[in-house]
């Protein structure tokens, strides 16, 4: 089996050479295990601060370990009877061309939900994050003005047609007119912001002159401290992401919120998807009825082989992807 391993940690941004392909032999299977064959893997950006000495989530991942990260493929080995040579399942096993499992990282894949990139995106963890956050956090209603950071990614997009979906105005932001222009032709954002641009504070006055009553932030830093002046009485912030400071771990941008919070008696709430591990089916199904009506479009952006999953990681940081960024194997 390939894998691709940790072989020093990031200064700064990351770059190709803190990471490796190694080779190492199938392991035999054990009792109840199952072997899965790679198709996709998933490329999100909390593996940046995952691979970071400063791991503001846990322990830094060790030198040498299989990058973390969700597989989907085909089970072609089994000694598990919940999973059935030839069946699809879904887990965080890493980025490689194999992964083991007793089962209980594993969920089994409905082929009738979708094609198989769907259950890394829409029904993995990055849908689910924007389900949670928009509707258990954001809470938006028919009127409110929504703006969603990071727009043109893997959650954001999902974020903002989700809060399209229950009736909200939707602005999104993004880097480039190229993403600007998506977000509004063809996902059916009410407008966007190009950050690439400059003049924030201007756009946001413009496009918000009574104020944003949902803010679902991916990025952080100056932008988050622009929209903090500028909430509505009674808004929601979700904290999804700082994807903009995740270079600086440890020296982070931290906007000034404790004053436009007590002056628009907002709410600013954090947000870990696994806090909300026991609704995931809930969350899938509702998502599926979504995407079956049509309310909800899920965009790809794929790069083939895993001697590239590093460098789709680092342009994914970088803000290359419009979608969600997957590796196919």
């Amino acid at each position: 089996m390939r894998r691709v391993a940790l072989k020093q940690r990031p200064d700064g941004e990351p770059v190709a050479g803190d990471f490796e392909v190694l080779e190492d032999a199938l392991p035999r299977l054990g009792q109840n295990e199952v072997l899965v064959a790679a198709r996709f893997l998933s490329i999100d950006p909390y593996v940046r601060t995952m691979i970071d000495a400063d791991n503001p989530y846990g322990a830094p991942m060790p030198l040498g370990q299989t990058i973390t990260g969700d597989m989907a493929g085909e089970v072609v080995a089994s000694s598990n009877p919940d999973y059935a040579v030839g069946s699809w399942a879904a887990g965080r096993l890493g980025w490689a061309s194999h992964g083991f499992d007793d089962g209980s990282r594993l969920r089994p894949l409905d082929p009738a939900l979708g094609e198989l990139p769907l259950h890394l995106a829409l029904f993995g963890s990055s849908g689910l994050t924007a389900y949670f956050g928009m509707l258990e956090l954001g809470r938006p209603r028919p009127g409110d003005q929504v703006l969603v950071s990071g727009a043109a990614g893997a959650v954001g997009q999902v974020a903002g047609q989700i809060a399209k979906a229950v009736g909200a105005r939707v602005v999104g932001i993004a880097g480039g007119q190229t993403k600007c222009g998506h977000l509004v032709e063809v996902l059916g954002f009410d407008g966007a912001i190009d950050h690439r641009a400059g003049e924030i504070p201007a756009a946001l006055d413009q496009r918000f002159p009574d104020g944003i009553d949902v803010y679902y932030d991916n990025i952080g830093g100056p932008i988050t401290d622009a929209v903090m002046a500028r909430l509505a009485h009674r808004a929601r912030v979700v904290v999804c992401g700082e994807s903009s400071q995740y270079d600086a771990i440890g020296h982070e941008y931290r906007p000034s919120i404790l004053g436009p919070l007590m002056d628009s008696r907002a709410t600013m709430s954090g947000l870990l998807v696994s806090d909300f591990s026991h609704r995931y089916d809930e969350g899938r199904a509702a998502l599926a009825a979504l995407h079956r009506d049509g309310r909800l479009k899920v965009e790809f952006d794929i790069i083939d082989g895993l001697d590239y999953a590093a460098a789709a990681l680092i342009g994914m940081l970088k803000g290359e992807n419009t979608g969600k960024r997957l590796v196919r194997i």
